[in-house]
C-alpha cells in the first residue's frame, strides 16, 4: 500500500514501477517518485495493491505458520521417542533426560521477549532463516555427543536458541494479514502442522531409530529441521513502511532531515530509550488481561510438553511395545487435527465465542490427564490420547484468537515474547515432575493426574469473574 500527500517527491515504497507509471506518475527515478496531486491516484494505487497481493501474502504466511508448528512438534516429540535409548546409553536418570529435553523449550521461552525486537530490527525473514541454520547444526552436533553434558549443551545452545524466534515471529506475521474472524481460521489451519507432525513423524523417527540408532535418527531430524529456512523465506511482511509510524522518509537535504541532524545528544538518547521500550513493550504487564492470557498459555504448554515427552515412555511402562506406543502417539495426531478444525470453524462461523471454546477445550484436556491411570487397553489409551490432543488443539486455537481480540495484532509479537519468558520459568515442571515421580514410584500415573489438576486451575479466572458479575 502506498500513501501520498499531494504533489511532490516521495521515496517509493515497495511498489512495482509499472504500476506507478500506470497511475499518472510524472517520472520514476530509482526510489524517488514525482506524483501529480490527485485523490484518484491514491485510491487507484491502494486498490490495486490491496487485493490479490494481500491475499497471496496471507496464504504464504499461513503456510509458514504450518511449517513452524510442524517442525516445532517434531523437535520435542523426537526427543521424547529417543529418551529411552539415550537414557540407557548414558546410564542417566529419567528425570535428568526429561529435564534436559524440557530445557530446550525453556531456553526458547526465556529468549522469546527479544524475538519481537529482533524481528523489528533485522526483519522476521532473516531472523527465522538464521534460526533454521542453528537448529539444523544443533541436531547434527548432538548426534556426536559422548555424554549427557554434551547433549545438554548442544541441544540448548543451538536448538534452544534457534527455536526461540520462529515460534513468535511466524504467528505475529500471520496476524498482520487477517482480521479477527479470518485469523481464527488461518491460525487453525497453521496449527494443523502440529497434528500432521504427530501423525507422520513418530513412525518415521521410530524407523530411523530401529535402522540407524538414536544418533542416525538425530541426523535425519537435522535435515528436516532445515525447513525452518523455508519457513522464514515465506514470511513476507505486509508492508515495508517504517515501523515508527512514518508514512515516508524525508529526502536527504530536506528541511526535515536538517532539523533532525541538529537534535541534541540528550534528545537522541531519549528517542532511543523510547524506541527500545516500544520494541519490548513491558507496559503490557500492567494490564490484568495480559496475566489471564499468560495463565492460559503457561498451563497449556506445561501439559502439552509433559504429554509429548512422556507419553511414549508412559505407554511402554504400561506394558505396550515401543512400536505400539509410537502408533498410539500417531493416532493422537488425529485428535489434534479434529480439535483444531472443529474449534477454528466454530469460531470462524461465530457458532461459539473464543472464551466458550477455550473453557470446553480446557475441561477436555484436564480430565483426559486425570483419568489416564484407568486407561489400560490399546483402545482406551488411544481414545483418551485422541481426546486429550483434541482438547489441547482447541485450547491453542481459542487462546490465539482471545489474544488478538484482547491485545490487538500489533502487540502480539511482544505478548508472545513475554508469555514465553514466564513459560520458561514454569516449563521445567513438565520435564522434571513426571520423570522424578517415575524414578520414585516406577509409574507415571500419579504424575499425569497431578498435571491434569494443574491444567484445571486455568478455570479460576472465569470462576472469579463469574462470582464478581453475580455479586455486582
Amino acid at each position: 500500500m502506498i500513501y501520498v500527500r499531494g504533489a511532490g517527491q516521495y521515496r517509493a515504497p515497495e511498489v512495482p514501477s509499472d504500476l506507478l507509471r500506470s497511475c499518472n506518475t510524472i517520472s520514476w527515478d530509482d526510489d524517488i517518485v514525482k506524483i501529480a496531486s490527485s485523490n484518484t491516484l491514491r485510491l487507484q494505487v491502494v486498490d490495486e495493491m490491496g487485493g490479490s497481493n494481500r491475499s497471496t501474502l496471507g496464504v504464504l504466511a499461513t503456510i509458514a505458520v504450518f511449517l513452524q508448528f510442524f517442525l516445532q512438534a517434531m523437535i520435542i516429540k523426537t526427543l521424547g521417542i529417543l529418551l529411552v535409548d539415550m537414557r540407557e546409553e548414558f546410564e542417566a536418570a529419567t528425570w535428568e533426560m526429561g529435564t534436559i529435553f524440557e530445557f530446550v523449550e525453556c531456553v526458547n521461552d526465556f529468549l522469546a521477549p527479544i524475538a519481537g525486537a529482533l524481528g523489528m530490527t533485522f526483519g522476521a525473514r532473516p531472523t527465522v532463516m538464521i534460526s533454521g541454520i542453528m537448529i539444523t547444526a544443533g541436531f547434527m552436533v548432538a548426534s556426536r555427543a559422548s555424554n549427557v553434558l554434551q547433549i545438554a549443551l548442544y541441544l540448548n545452545i543451538f536448538v534452544g536458541i534457534g527455536y526461540a524466534f520462529p515460534h513468535v515471529l511466524a504467528r505475529a506475521n500471520l496476524a498482520q494479514h487477517y482480521d479477527d474472524r479470518q485469523f481464527s481460521l488461518a491460525s487453525g489451519i497453521g496449527k494443523t502442522g502440529s497434528a500432521f507432525s504427530l501423525l507422520v513423524l513418530p513412525p518415521l523417527v521410530q524407523l530411523c531409530l530401529d535402522e540407524y540408532g538414536w544418533r542416525g535418527a538425530l541426523l535425519v531430524v537435522s535435515a528436516m529441521a532445515a525447513n525452518f529456512i523455508v519457513c522464514g523465506a515465506l514470511m513476507i511482511p505486509k508492508s515495508r513502511q517504517k515501523e515508527d509510524g512514518q508514512e515516508y522518509q524525508p529526502l536527504p537535504g530536506s528541511r526535515t532531515s536538517q532539523k533532525r541532524s541538529k537534535q541534541g545528544m540528550l534528545a537522541q538518547l531519549k528517542a532511543t530509550c523510547v524506541n527500545i521500550t516500544r520494541r519490548f513493550d513491558p507496559i503490557l504487564m500492567r494490564e490484568n488481561k495480559f496475566w489471564v492470557i499468560l495463565l492460559f498459555y503457561v498451563l497449556g504448554r506445561i501439559g502439552k510438553s509433559a504429554w509429548i515427552i512422556y507419553f511414549v515412555p508412559h505407554a511402554v511402562e504400561k506394558g505396550f511395545s515401543m512400536q505400539t506406543a509410537t502408533t498410539m502417539a500417531t493416532v493422537a495426531g488425529l485428535g489434534y487435527i479434529m480439535g483444531i478444525t472443529i474449534a477454528s470453524l466454530a469460531m470462524f462461523k461465530e457458532k461459539v465465542t473464543s472464551s466458550v471454546a477455550f473453557l470446553l477445550s480446557l475441561a477436555l484436556f484436564g480430565i483426559s490427564f486425570i483419568i489416564d491411570p484407568w486407561m489400560n487397553s490399546v483402545w482406551l489409551v488411544s481414545a483418551n490420547a485422541v481426546l486429550l490432543m483434541m482438547g489441547n488443539a482447541s485450547m491453542w486455537a481459542a487462546s490465539d484468537v482471545i489474544m488478538k481480540e484482547v491485545l490487538g495484532a500489533e502487540k502480539m509479537a511482544n505478548a508472545y515474547g513475554w508469555i514465553g519468558l514466564f513459560s520458561g520459568m514454569c516449563r521445567p515442571i513438565a520435564g522434571f515432575l513426571p520423570g522424578w515421580i517415575f524414578d520414585q514410584t516406577g509409574s507415571y500415573n500419579l504424575a499425569f493426574v497431578i498435571i491434569g489438576i494443574i491444567e484445571m486451575t486455568a478455570l479460576l479466572p472465569f470462576i472469579v469473574r463469574r462470582r464478581l458479575d453475580v455479586g455486582g
